[in-house]
């Protein structure tokens, strides 16, 4: 085979098929994080972040390694950190297109100077790199002018049909967020602290990541890839408060919620207007936990109009942002 598709997650496994029949035939492979290890450390309250990117940095140079010798001349990279690698070590001219790439400000600047040098020899050897919002292609190229053209928007889309169910105890009926990547949970801590909306507010991510907060916030340690989804689709909305950065942030879990018929909350952001409009989610203002606060005060699972916005939300991701939709927008370009 003359092309290589590598996947940065084993819900895809059940697209396999179709993945391997795409450009006249591909092989298709898999790379999985979630260790017994990792899922370990990167809740260690001072060491876990160090100790979680090293592992998956580890891992990631692993999977390069083993992936640059096989015998083809495209491969499409949906796991940014392997895709770094896979630059670096593209040494006989394959034609390589990183999807998903991420760069962001570091408060170690050594460290930021080290990834850039690293990020640099990748870029001279990928053909295409794929970013997940519209204004990371501004925000890349004036980081990385060399290889402006490089850069490209393309939505986002993953499959979330592989729930287990979260064996943990739960509210009958509570509010939901969760994640790490560029999350503002300070936000929704003085949020949740001033509305008078009496359900529990469950936050799924390490606890690190979380402020100080009262006993109406209950931070779990324990939600997994696999069990996520049981524990969002359970709750009465998801509510994100998302860093308003250039960068791409809150996909993974916003498309989740939509696939599931979950109501949204989330704040007004480039990266999140790219997906979805006032006829599917409900926005509030950066920052802003007063609001925040009133609309929690204000929402009713059962009201008409955020019955309507989950279906309208709902019918988006299946019409554009599965798992088949992204690779077929990536094999196009």
């Amino acid at each position: 085979m003359n092309n290589l598709i590598i996947l940065d997650s084993e819900l895809q496994r059940k697209n396999e098929h179709y993945y391997a029949s795409l450009n006249g035939g591909s092989e298709v492979v898999f790379t999985n994080y979630e260790t017994d290890l990792i899922r370990k450390v990167r809740n260690f309250k001072y060491v876990g972040s160090a100790l979680y990117h090293l592992l998956m940095w580890k891992k990631s140079y692993d999977y390069a390694r083993q992936f640059v010798k096989k015998d083809v001349q495209k491969i499409i990279c949906l796991n940014p950190l392997v895709g770094i690698f896979l630059g670096v070590f593209n040494k006989r001219g394959k034609d390589i297109t990183l999807a998903g790439f991420l760069f962001e400000e570091k408060k170690n600047k050594l460290y930021y100077n080290l990834r850039k040098v690293l990020v640099n020899k990748c870029l001279k050897n990928v053909k295409n790199v794929i970013v997940y919002s519209s204004k990371e292609v501004e925000y890349y190229s004036n980081i990385f002018p060399e290889f402006q053209e490089k850069f490209s928007f393309v939505h986002y889309g993953l499959d979330y049909e592989d729930n287990h169910s979260y064996e943990g105890s739960l509210p009958e009926n509570f509010l939901f967020s969760g994640g790490g990547s560029n999350r503002d949970y300070n936000t929704i801590v003085k949020a949740v602290e001033k509305t008078k909306n009496s359900l529990p507010f469950v936050i799924a991510t390490q606890p690190w990541r979380v402020p100080k907060h009262d006993e109406k916030i209950t931070v779990l340690d324990d939600v997994v890839v696999e069990t996520f989804g049981d524990v969002l689709g359970k709750s009465e909305a998801l509510i994100l408060s998302l860093k308003d950065v250039d960068l791409s942030a809150g996909h993974m879990v916003m498309l989740q919620a939509m696939s599931l018929g979950v109501p949204i909350i989330v704040n007004d952001i480039p990266s999140v207007r790219d997906y979805v409009d006032e006829s599917s989610v409900l926005f509030y203002k950066s920052g802003d936990f007063n609001q925040l606060a009133s609309i929690i005060d204000e929402f009713d699972v059962n009201d008409l109009e955020t019955i309507q916005r989950a279906d309208k939300a709902k019918i988006l991701y299946f019409n554009k942002y599965t798992s088949k939709k992204l690779m077929d927008r990536l094999i196009e370009i």
